[in-house]
């Protein structure tokens, strides 16, 4: 499954996500070792908003926002993130990989516009390839992506959420 959705909020609803994702909250730095030592390491941000809180609530909005238009149930949400990756000044694409061991659905919103792609791989290949686009989002099994740094321009912002279906 892989849906791709850019009218789903409104404009009132964006601003709304983009103002609780930059609210000043603990951000943890990480560090991502890449199997080609040739490529270095990826740097970014990441923070985990709590159940409850006004970070977390907004995140299910959104998650619940697009799965009722695309008729797809929730089941249970396993993990929020909210991810920040700086500018390398070249594109890095992060090694595939999946978020959980056991089968699960990924959502990601992009807060921003920013160049970074995600890619969605059917197999060996990339079989979907995103550009971060403020406002939309996708909904795709959880089984092997990546996701590639911006090379310039504004740090790539994204909402992550694993669930079960």
């Amino acid at each position: 499954m892989f849906i791709y959705d850019n009218d789903f909020l409104t404009p009132e609803e964006i601003s709304h996500i983009d103002k609780v994702f930059n609210s000043k909250y603990d951000w943890k730095y990480s560090n991502i070792l890449e199997h080609d030592d040739s490529i270095g390491n990826i740097k970014y941000f990441t923070a985990d908003p709590q159940e409850g809180s006004q970070e977390y609530e907004a995140a299910m909005f959104i998650l619940n926002k697009m799965l009722t238009k695309h008729q797809i149930s929730q089941g249970i949400v396993k993990r929020v993130k909210f991810n920040m990756t700086p500018a390398y000044g070249r594109s890095i694409v992060a090694s595939p990989h999946r978020d959980m061991q056991e089968e699960h659905m990924v959502f990601l919103y992009y807060v921003n516009d920013a160049n970074g792609d995600t890619i969605i791989y059917d197999g060996l290949e990339g079989g979907h390839t995103v550009s971060p686009k403020r406002g939309a989002a996708i909904v795709f099994d959880g089984s092997q992506h990546a996701w590639c740094t911006p090379y310039d321009g504004p740090i790539r912002q994204v909402i992550n959420i694993a669930f079960y279906r």
